[in-house]
């Protein structure tokens, strides 16, 4: 069960990275999701619309359950309003919802460690403060929460290569500057990467090169490196 909230979480996560065919308000949008006859679809728009403003109130309208629990928790967070996390159905996420609208960052240490952690990260990126992340014990999940958390800070006037250095883990470290260099097309900051695939992939999609790509050992990854550079010719 534990498990299956977690993926609901990101599999939305992922899901929000790709939406946008709605328009307008919260509310708006939220009367657009009529429209949708496919269920599960009907559910994350609403899901969707909470997140422009169409209140906690539209959760009621989502059937899956662990998509509106997951709605709720996003609207307490966005209203700073606990009564809505009572309406949660799971109590580990629940707890979570109280100590992040809360901003209790003790209650976060009282969770179990998949927990602690979502907790930690949600306060941390809600206050802005890097050392929160700090309490969270594993290291790819805490450098994934400095980075986001910096990214927030240095939005509009951002040095990607700044955040990077800021981080310690390698894997966390490496998509950091992999980001960075694409953000500025600049395939100096490829030669930053330590893992070497991940590296001459960098290289070849910045410089447009495919030689880079002839370097890459994984063969899934040197014909993904291939197929990229077609798309820019």
């Amino acid at each position: 069960m534990r498990k299956s909230y977690l993926l609901v979480l990101l599999t939305m996560s992922v899901l929000l990275l790709t939406s946008g065919c709605l328009t307008g308000t919260g509310l708006e949008k939220a009367a657009q999701c009529e429209e949708i006859q496919d269920q599960y679809n009907k559910d994350y728009c609403y899901y969707d619309a909470v997140r422009y403003g169409a209140g906690g109130i539209t959760c009621t309208k989502i059937s899956d359950q662990n998509m509106q629990n997951s709605c709720y928790f996003t609207a307490a967070k966005k209203e700073g309003n606990g009564e809505l996390c009572e309406k949660i159905g799971y109590t580990e996420l629940k707890e979570v919802c109280f100590a992040v609208v809360e901003k209790n960052v003790d209650a976060c240490g009282k969770l179990n460690n998949e927990w602690k952690n979502r907790c930690y990260n949600d306060i941390a990126l809600s206050e802005k403060d890097k050392s929160i992340c700090e309490m969270i014990a594993d290291e790819e999940k805490r450098d994934h929460c400095i980075w986001d958390v910096l990214f927030s800070l240095n939005f509009f006037g951002i040095n990607r290569e700044a955040i990077c250095e800021e981080l310690t883990n390698s894997k966390i470290k490496d998509l950091c500057y992999f980001d960075a260099a694409n953000a500025k097309q600049n395939p100096a900051i490829c030669e930053k990467i330590t893992e070497s695939d991940k590296k001459y992939n960098c290289l070849a999609i910045n410089s447009r090169d495919n030689n880079y790509c002839n370097k890459i050992m994984d063969p899934d990854r040197k014909q993904n490196c291939h197929a990229t550079l077609q798309t820019f010719d």
